[in-house]
């Protein structure tokens, strides 16, 4: 059923460079599950399986087929966290709507600011956790298949995104990789855009 209050807003992230986004899907599944190479992960039903996890833009637009009234799209190759930007203050400020306020040159929810404890919270918050450097992994695909791949996973993104494009139900917050790609779109012909079938595929036979 339609969700009747106005007041409901679904956050979906979405990351660019899309081949980072399945690199990063691969790598949990090969900690959780078996190891892998990539290219032996995209050839695996895994693949298949656990790709939902990643596909933004389309869990976007289901959301807004549903009847949620309003969807923000985070697009995180946006964010600049050499500046000082952190996840728990966009979350915070941006998203939630906390009242905030900056702090030794950081935007901040006020309550962590002036918390008596603000240094250690704010120094356990802003940690990195979950990294997964490349170099620890095992590819075997040279680096044309990725830039390949890269520009199928657009191409099916485009089945979304000129749906979502333009859409006054649909904010779309630091805006940079996905605007860029939504642009992109526009230029596309139906012909050209992939299903989730055909984007399968299409990597299927690059690995070929």
């Amino acid at each position: 059923p339609a969700i009747e209050n106005s007041h409901v807003t679904v956050l979906v992230v979405y990351r660019a460079p899309r081949i980072d986004h399945l690199k990063s899907l691969w790598k949990e599944v090969v900690h959780a599950i078996e190891q892998k190479t990539f290219y032996e992960f995209l050839k695996s039903p895994h693949f298949r399986f656990f790709f939902k996890n990643i596909d933004a833009t389309q869990l976007a637009l289901k959301l807004l087929e549903e009847g949620f009234p309003k969807v923000q799209i985070l697009d995180m190759s946006g964010i600049d966290f050499s500046k000082g930007s952190d996840y728990f203050a966009i979350l915070g400020c941006d998203i939630m709507g906390l009242s905030c306020e900056s702090k030794d040159g950081k935007m901040m929810p006020s309550a962590i600011a002036e918390h008596s404890e603000s240094d250690r919270l704010l120094e356990f918050m802003s940690k990195p956790r979950n990294v997964k450097d490349d170099e620890n992994y095992s590819f075997n695909m040279t680096d044309t298949q990725l830039r390949e791949i890269e520009e199928l996973l657009k191409r099916y993104d485009c089945m979304a995104n000129k749906k979502l494009y333009g859409n006054d139900k649909v904010q779309i917050l630091y805006g940079n990789k996905l605007t860029e790609n939504m642009k992109e779109c526009l230029s596309l012909d139906e012909s050209e855009l992939l299903t989730r079938d055909e984007l399968f595929t299409k990597i299927e036979q690059l690995l070929h």
